[in-house]
């Protein structure tokens, strides 16, 4: 199982964050931390490597996102 730490970045005006961060929150693969200016970190668990890409994908699918950063990635052995 994939777990990716993951950085978005919201679009101007920043208002764009609070709808970015209902969306994200309403989906379980999402954990989402604290927003700081622009920036939005979360952590995505995802069942194998398609699916993260395909959670990558539909994050910057959303309107005002900007870009998706991938911090970091690690596997978890079930």
């Amino acid at each position: 199982m994939p777990i990716s730490g993951l950085v978005v970045t919201i679009q101007r005006p920043i208002e764009c964050g609070a709808e970015v961060m209902r969306r994200v929150q309403a989906d379980a693969r999402f954990t989402c931390g604290e927003p700081c200016g622009d920036r939005l970190p979360l952590v995505l668990e995802a069942e194998d490597d398609a699916a993260a890409r395909q959670a990558h994908d539909w994050l910057h699918s959303l309107p005002g996102v900007a870009h998706v950063d991938v911090a970091f990635v690690g596997f978890l052995d079930e």
